[in-house]
């Protein structure tokens, strides 16, 4: 799942299916997920001055909440969650 305006030149030669969306809307996440066989988590905030904004808990807390309870009611068999922390 990406947003719009996401900057996708490092993934675009990989053989993924791309659906656009948002991690921090929990029904972008279920119909971005219908079908799928597995999900890798990674969406972040990127930039350092946005470590301390009201995004961080939003998209990190909030964004893993909607992966992880998307994957487990679609039955995603796999999922992965990378984490800093």
């Amino acid at each position: 799942m990406l947003r719009e305006s996401s900057r996708t030149e490092r993934i675009d030669n990989l053989p993924l299916i791309r659906v656009i969306g948002d991690v921090r809307n929990q029904e972008s996440v279920e119909q971005g997920m219908k079908g799928c066989e597995g999900v890798i988590h990674l969406a972040s905030l990127s930039s350092w001055k946005d470590i301390q904004s009201e995004l961080m808990p939003e998209v990190v807390v909030k964004g893993s909440h909607h992966v992880l309870n998307a994957a487990f009611f679609s039955q995603c068999a796999k999922k992965v969650c990378p984490s800093s922390s």
